[in-house]
């Protein structure tokens, strides 16, 4: 099994980074997220990565993000590029 298989420990490991990292909110549509909806999306598609020779890791964190299982699936691998129309205010630190 690939380390990056939807069952493999590393990809695990990344995945709960991911949705902890973003909050448990999908990054598109701000829809809390929880059990199978809870999925981690490229933010440009790993396909798009390889076939035009980018440079490093396209499962680098800076690449993924949370998604909801509806909003992961409508993007598809299109070149569209990231679709981030939401943003969690804890993404922005308050001053202290």
């Amino acid at each position: 099994m690939s380390e990056h298989s939807s069952r493999g420990s590393v990809w695990q490991k990344t995945r709960r980074r991911i949705l902890d990292r973003d909050g448990w909110l999908c990054r598109f549509c701000g829809k809390h997220l929880e059990g199978d909806d809870a999925t981690v999306d490229h933010s440009i598609a790993k396909a798009k990565w390889i076939r035009d020779g980018l440079p490093g890791d396209p499962d680098a964190d800076s690449n993924l993000l949370a998604a909801c299982r509806s909003c992961n699936s409508s993007k598809q691998d299109s070149d569209s590029g990231p679709r981030i129309n939401y943003y969690n205010p804890r993404w922005i630190t308050q001053p202290a």
